[in-house]
């Protein structure tokens, strides 16, 4: 049996002065099945991806990631996330609204060794009207097994410590989430 495969691979590629590098890519003309699990969230178009760099200070002694350092990467998603959607999450905190972390979920299910280079997946899970939900996978360079998987749960307070519904420039964001990533991974 001979198969031929055709690919429309289009290709957007952010370069930040942290030198943080943002690779989106969309696939076209291929069915789930056959991409992976691992693009499941790329195809639907609800997830960022940032790149990181696995450094010395993030490993044990045997250059194994420090088990805390995979929230720290999830955090560093969410940020380059809202920074990808134009609103840095400073000018949130800057408007009055401030997200701490309500819950946190982390599966480890392979380690991160030193020097590795790590795609940092995150989604909002528009869903949630209470506050903001975010979705994370944490996978290396070639994407073939995730590394971690998990999630936070952030409540909206503004700046005297009262919990707030999102505000209307929140929920703008959440509700356009599907559409901006549509269009950040689109060629331009």
């Amino acid at each position: 049996m001979h198969v031929n495969l055709n690919l429309n691979l289009n290709v957007h590629v952010n370069l930040n002065l942290n030198l943080n590098v943002h690779v989106h890519v969309r696939v076209q003309g291929l069915p789930k099945s056959v991409i992976g699990h691992h693009n499941q969230m790329l195809m639907n178009h609800s997830a960022h991806r940032t790149i990181y760099r696995v450094i010395y200070g993030d490993t044990d002694n045997m250059g194994v990631a420090y088990h805390a350092n995979y929230l720290r990467w999830f955090e560093i998603g969410r940020s380059e996330m809202f920074r990808s959607l134009g609103l840095p999450y400073k000018a949130v905190e800057e408007r009055g609204i401030f997200l701490p972390v309500s819950q946190v979920s982390c599966k480890y299910i392979s380690p991160a060794h030193y020097d590795d280079l790590l795609v940092i997946e995150t989604s909002l899970d528009p869903k949630v009207r209470a506050g903001m939900k975010f979705d994370y996978r944490i996978l290396r360079e070639d994407g073939e097994k995730p590394l971690a998987e998990g999630h936070t749960k952030h409540a909206c307070m503004d700046k005297d410590g009262r919990v707030v519904r999102p505000p209307q420039f929140l929920r703008e964001i959440i509700d356009n989430v599907p559409r901006e990533l549509e269009r950040l991974l689109h060629f331009r």
